[in-house]
Formats: structure tokens, C-alpha cells, sequence
């Protein structure tokens, strides 16, 4: 897990194993200080690579946004890795046509950059980044991500912030640079639909709470007053946030628990 400044205060509840290591669960999270420049979502496919690189035995790196919450089963997500690179389509972009101007943008990215014409197998789909799996055998995805991004950066593209009010622009976020890999990757993805991140209120195998603010600090009840409903998204986080890892203070898990069902008793009867 990388990080700036200092490691979250909420690993003092952990067992330290060693310098900047924890034991949880029968499992070892390992903090590492990052000192990019890059915003953290540019950073994803380079911190994959340092992960595989850390550990020779590891045979896959799965990332998630701190927002995601996993539903399936861990050898329902190991097959999902093993049919190809594991991603979710996108809840406002799954698809993206053949002839549209992002691409023309993504596939001159890719000949400057990898001197390469697109392949497009996997064209027209529009993965959502906050989760991806891949296994070492496909290691070359994220090689060309990395590419990818570096080519961009040198461009002048900045990778240091997001411009989501600059939608209109083929390239704002990392997932632009992940559909552009699409486009150049030969090997094999697995991606799943809307259910994937539950973006159609159907909850399977992960759950992506999309909305702004996020739930660790959105205010519930005055939303509610306003008429907003609080998110599916928003309950399996608080329903998970407070173990195996308390992300949250104990009161502040019981808090926001409160107000979100008091939001929802609210917004039975009155809601925008």
C-alpha cells in the first residue's frame, strides 16, 4: 500500500511485523512511502509492477480504490484472473464507439508512444479503474499501461491532478490511459458488465460507491433533509468498515451507522 506523509494512524489497532508491516488476518499489509509526483490513481499500474517486482513468488496483484467493498468469494476473484486481465465496465462510459474522438486521440497516444498500430481486440469497452486484477503471465499489461502513461506525461499531459469538470477531453483520468492500453493489448480480458461494481443495484462481486461525497464523510441525515438517499454503496462500506481493519473510530462507525438508517427512515417518505 503506498502512502505520503505518514502511515494512517488507524494501523496502531494492527500487529506491526516489522518496519512499515502489519499482520492481518493471516495476511501481511505492507505500506511503502511513495514520493511521486503522480496522482495515485496515474500511479496504479506503476505500484502493480513494484509489487511484483517486491515479491518473486507472487503470482497476482489485485488492486482497489479504497471505496470498493468485495462481495464474492476469493476463489470466485483467482478464476476471474485466471480467464484474462479482471476489470468492470464503467457506470457512465461502458462502451465507447469504434470512431469516437477520444480514440482517435488514444490510438495517436499509442503510435507516438509505442510506435505501434492499435490492435483494438477488446474495443469497444470502457473499464471502470478502480479495480483491476492481473496475474504475472499478463505483467506486459502493465508494462504498456506504464508506457502509456510515461508517453502521455511527456506530451505535456498532467498526471498530477484529475480535470473531471474537462470531460469533453479524451484523456482526464488514468482510465483513459487503461482504455488506451485496451486498445494495444493482445492478450486475453475478462471484463464483467454494470453487476461487476453493482452499478445496476445488482450487488455479486464488488461494490463501487461512486457518489461524491464518499461515505467516510458524507453527513447522511443532512443529506436526508434535503431529500438525497443514501447510497447501496454507502451501506456495505459502513457494514464492513470496521473490521478486520477499523478504518473509522468505533463511535464514528456507530455515528454514521445511525445516521444513515435514520436517513433512510427519512427518505422513505420524502426524497428529491
Amino acid at each position: 500500500m503506498h502512502y505520503r506523509g505518514t502511515i494512517p494512524p488507524w494501523t496502531v489497532s494492527l500487529q506491526r511485523v516489522g518496519e512499515g508491516s502489519f499482520s492481518v488476518e493471516g495476511c501481511t499489509l505492507d505500506f511503502r512511502r511513495s514520493t511521486e509526483r503522480r496522482h495515485f490513481s496515474f500511479h496504479k499500474p506503476f505500484a502493480a509492477l513494484e509489487a511484483f517486482a517486491a515479491d518473486p513468488d507472487c503470482d497476482g496483484v489485485i488492486y482497489a480504490d479504497p471505496d470498493v467493498v468485495f462481495l464474492a468469494p476469493w476463489e470466485f476473484i483467482g478464476e476471474w484472473l485466471e480467464a484474462g486481465v479482471a476489470l468492470c465496465l464503467d457506470s457512465s462510459f461502458p462502451f465507447i464507439f469504434h470512431r469516437h474522438p477520444w480514440r482517435e486521440v488514444w490510438r495517436r497516444l499509442i503510435s507516438q508512444t509505442a510506435g505501434a498500430e492499435p490492435i483494438e481486440d477488446h474495443a469497444p469497452i470502457y473499464a471502470n479503474s478502480g479495480f483491476f486484477g492481473v496475474l504475472r503471465r499478463d505483467i506486459e499489461f502493465l508494462d504498456r499501461w506504464v508506457d502509456l502513461t510515461r508517453g502521455f506525461e511527456t506530451q505535456g499531459g498532467d498526471t498530477a491532478k484529475f480535470c473531471q469538470e474537462e470531460r469533453h477531453r479524451a484523456i482526464i483520468c488514468d482510465q483513459d490511459l487503461l482504455a488506451a492500453t485496451l486498445m494495444l493489448w493482445p492478450g486475453e480480458v475478462s471484463a464483467l458488465g454494470p453487476e461487476g461494481m453493482g452499478f445496476n443495484d445488482c450487488f455479486l462481486v464488488l461494490v463501487h460507491d461512486v457518489e461524491s461525497p464518499k461515505p467516510w464523510v458524507r453527513r447522511f441525515l443532512m443529506e436526508a433533509l434535503v431529500g438525497r438517499k443514501p447510497t447501496a454503496g454507502s451501506s456495505f462500506y459502513l457494514k464492513f468498515c470496521d473490521a478486520p481493519i477499523a478504518g473509522l473510530a468505533w463511535w464514528t462507525v456507530l455515528r454514521k451507522k445511525f445516521s444513515f438508517r435514520c436517513a433512510e427512515l427519512i427518505t422513505m417518505v420524502w426524497k428529491r
